[in-house]
């Protein structure tokens, strides 16, 4: 009969004990590795690479949530939001010199400052305004419907992101409309940027004697305005590729969160 091994005494050196010690030290120093550099590499994860320690992205980003902070009322104050008017000058420096050393793309960069631009005049026009009754046509208020609807889903998305994996429909749902309304904006753009094109060029023809038919011209753009508007309220327009490109650094902007107000002071900036 082979009698058991007994264990040692404690306090007695083992063979074994040695080596399970040290296996659990090497656990503990992988687990804290992966931690470590997870939190410092987290933009990687999210596809954003060195794009999210530079300081310019970190300042677009206290932009981005200091809009949405007005937006969403967490914050009511107007002449702390005349102050952005500097941080947007800052914005369209910082886009600039991120296009220019290729962290950002250039359609990417352009579109985020109209974007940029864009969420200001709508909260300076719909928060901050001062007037009771406003009389908007049919396009002013489609844009106005849409901007408030980018507005509450990006707010929606930057409650639901750190609860990512118990909100996930609503995230989607999020996600869904906020693309829907920034791609109706971009059909909407374009089209006022074609009006506007067609318009010059007729009052040029105009100026240099021609012959013009403005009310043709108006009637058809109130045409092709309807059927924009239409395609937009049965959805039915159709998907736009830099829209596409755009939503992945919108999302990353609102996930992201801003620096303690020391550490952002600390950020080398231009002078304005």
């Amino acid at each position: 009969m082979v009698p058991r091994r007994q264990p040692p005494a404690y306090g007695v050196p083992c063979e074994r004990v040695p080596s399970r010690r040290a296996a659990l030290l090497v656990l503990i120093a992988c687990c804290l590795f992966i931690l470590l550099a997870g939190a410092s590499h987290a933009s990687s994860a999210a596809g954003l690479g060195p794009l999210a320690d530079a300081p310019e992205w970190q300042r677009l980003v206290t932009l981005w949530h200091a809009l949405l902070d007005h937006s969403s009322d967490l914050i009511y104050n107007r002449p702390r939001f005349d102050e952005l008017v500097k941080d947007l000058d800052q914005a369209d420096a910082d886009l600039t010199a991120l296009a220019e050393r290729n962290l950002l793309p250039r359609q990417v960069t352009d579109d985020l400052r109209r974007l940029l631009h864009a969420r200001y005049a709508y909260i300076r026009g719909h928060t901050y305004t001062t007037l009771y009754q406003v009389q908007m046509t049919a396009v002013e208020s489609a844009r106005s419907a849409a901007s408030w609807v980018v507005e509450l889903q990006l707010s929606v998305l930057r409650t639901a992101y750190p609860d990512a994996d118990t909100k996930r429909d609503l995230i989607a749902a999020a996600e869904a409309n906020l693309a829907y309304e920034l791609n109706f904006l971009y059909h909407l753009d374009r089209f006022e940027a074609e009006g506007a094109r067609r318009r010059l060029a007729l009052k040029t023809k105009e100026d240099q004697g021609g012959t013009v038919d403005w009310p043709a011209f108006d009637a058809d753009y109130q045409r092709r305005c309807t059927l924009l508007l239409e395609a937009y309220r049965t959805r039915r327009l159709p998907r736009a590729r830099p829209v596409g490109d755009l939503l992945p650094f919108v999302g990353a902007l609102t996930r992201s969160r801003p620096l303690p107000p020391a550490a952002a002071a600390d950020l080398p900036r231009l002078d304005f």
